[in-house]
């Protein structure tokens, strides 16, 4: 595998993304860079140029690469073809193996989710532990797009048209941002550099592969041929947008504030009344950011219910966010709280305050689609396969559930969980108390409030996140498959 090109074509590639080095400040002279690689082209791509400009820029580069623990011979195929990859180029590589599937159960959160969280925590562990500066990932342009779509799908704000950063926080570096993918697998071919394939990126199940192999396609071949470039700009325009903003919110969010502590925030109420509701959403964005480090399950539902909060008459009043934030209303401040500790008085006074609910899912009409779940901040998602699309049970999420078609009768119904409910789960051989259930695999009491059920024509077709009922399952006669999905915020 060549470090350098002689090719015209490759070395405009490598000049180009040595202009978006140097364009975003990405490195400085004597910096250790870790270069993440999962073995596929664009990260591959990024180890031969990063090789290319390592001597101009004054770097030393390693390599690391995590294994999922998702897809059993394939990882260790990945694995061994990186660490093949290392020991050519010459750089130290770093390996490590995560169960990430269990990481998605114990935080309750998607498989994708799980997976990202466990990438960026191993980084940044190595980073800390071997001294390097950076970490380059390999994300580009049509990572980019798809991103931007994605979150328009979702319904994003402002925010999340920015996509993806060239350079985050500020450890974490992106030298291929600007490069299309197939400017990336034009500059492999050229220098003869092989690469393997994840093949769930193939998988129809998952939201960006049905967006970068069915919804792109289906808009650039009747819409705009140039769909990833519009997408790009209008990441563009919106970051700049966002960064203009957030210099004309700072001296408002400066005049708002009260008093800041590690665990509080407290903001002015008539300094917030006194400004458009959009300028007092992004201040209590701002607020929650400053609190949490992050805004991860802040959702626009949940800045509504502070904004009613903040209107409603009456000196006093409270609210309870994810990740143990309150709001609290006290005369003429609204203060914003980061729980630590739970009082045991606190917890024998705890109420369920999970709502009564009730959701129709009609026969779907298009092969994909959602239902919001508001009681609990969920999302349930739906699609129709064939039975040659349904992945290995060894690649599927905690949160995916596949049911033979046929087997269900439609319109579903997803609701709380009831006293005495049972079903068949699968693998057990037996009818089991939904209750028992939960107890018997300790899930603690408060997610039990936000499990709801899937019911077929009065049967409990799943337990949404856990386990289907053995009637519904996919068999060797099943032809077609319809699949759930169930997020919570």
């Amino acid at each position: 595998m060549s470090t350098s090109s002689t090719n015209p074509d490759d070395t405009a590639f490598v000049e180009a993304v040595a202009q978006n080095i140097t364009r975003h400040r990405m490195f400085s002279r004597g910096d250790r860079v870790l270069i993440g690689v999962s073995g596929g082209p664009d990260s591959v791509a990024l180890v031969n140029v990063l090789m290319s400009l390592a001597s101009k820029l004054g770097l030393s580069l390693g390599v690391a690469h995590l294994d999922h623990g998702l897809r059993g011979p394939a990882a260790e195929r990945d694995a061994a073809f990186v660490t093949t990859l290392a020991r050519q180029k010459g750089l130290p590589c770093h390996l490590h193996r995560e169960d990430v599937r269990a990481y998605s159960l114990r935080h309750r959160v998607s498989i994708e989710v799980a997976g990202r969280r466990c990438r960026y925590a191993f980084f940044k562990q190595v980073a800390a532990s071997e001294e390097y500066h950076k970490t380059a990932l390999g994300h580009h342009a049509d990572d980019k797009a798809e991103l931007v779509l994605m979150n328009i799908l979702r319904g994003s704000g402002p925010q999340g048209l920015t996509g993806i950063t060239a350079v985050r926080a500020p450890w974490i570096v992106r030298p291929l941002i600007n490069q299309r993918r197939t400017a990336i697998l034009a500059y492999l071919r050229a220098t003869g550099t092989n690469f393997v394939e994840d093949e769930t990126n193939q998988d129809p199940t998952f939201l960006r592969n049905r967006v970068r192999h069915q919804l792109l396609p289906a808009l650039k071949n009747t819409y705009n041929p140039n769909i990833i470039s519009a997408l790009n700009r209008l990441s563009a325009v919106a970051r700049d947008e966002e960064a203009w903003l957030a210099t004309v919110m700072q001296p408002l969010y400066d005049q708002a504030l009260v008093s800041d502590s590690a665990n509080r925030i407290a903001l002015s109420l008539p300094a917030i009344h006194c400004l458009p509701v959009a300028a007092q959403k992004r201040l209590l964005r701002m607020a929650l950011k400053q609190l949490k480090g992050e805004l991860r399950r802040i959702s626009h539902r949940h800045i509504r219910h502070i904004l009613a909060l903040a209107s409603k008459p009456g000196t006093e009043g409270r609210l309870d966010l994810p990740d143990r934030v309150q709001i609290v209303r006290r005369n003429d401040a609204l203060e914003f709280i980061q729980k630590t500790g739970i009082r045991q008085t606190d917890k024998r006074s705890r109420k369920d305050r999970t709502p009564v609910y009730a959701y129709t899912l009609p026969t779907p009409k298009t092969p994909c689609g959602s239902l919001a779940l508001e009681p609990i901040d969920g999302v349930l998602q739906y699609a129709i396969l064939s039975a040659d699309q349904v992945p290995a049970f060894s690649a599927m999420g905690p949160k995916a559930a596949f049911f033979d078609m046929h087997k269900l009768q439609f319109p579903l119904l997803i609701r709380n969980i009831q006293p005495g409910d049972r079903f068949r789960p699968l693998g057990v051989g037996g009818s089991q108390k939904v209750k028992k259930f939960l107890i018997d695999h300790k899930i603690p009491r408060h997610l039990r409030r936000r499990t709801p059920v899937l019911v077929s024509d009065t049967r409990i077709a799943w337990l949404a996140g856990f386990r289907i009922d053995d009637t519904v399952k996919v068999d060797a006669a099943t032809q077609t498959v319809f699949k759930c999905e169930l997020l919570l915020a």
